[in-house]
């Protein structure tokens, strides 16, 4: 959720209740910053639809990608 309110503040996508994870791919499709999120959203359908448990690795992996992804934003320039 945090992902998206920083996607929705730097004005990359708009946000609105309900909007899925796959309509924010749609929106960053061309963007450099797909691929990151792409692996935020795995993490989050891995652990939360997937039913698993987020144990000390996977949260690990899910902190880096997010650090990955908020390096990617900063340097973002919207068009």
């Amino acid at each position: 959720l945090y992902a998206l309110k920083l996607l929705a503040d730097k004005k990359v996508i708009i946000w609105r209740p309900g909007k899925t994870n796959q309509e924010v791919k749609k929106d960053l499709k061309n963007s450099t910053l797909a691929p990151a999120f792409n692996d935020l959203s795995f993490f989050y359908e891995y652990v939360w639809y997937g039913n698993f448990e987020a144990n000390q690795g996977v949260f690990t992996n899910m902190g880096q990608a997010f650090s990955s992804f908020q390096n990617n934003l900063k340097q973002h320039k919207h068009g």
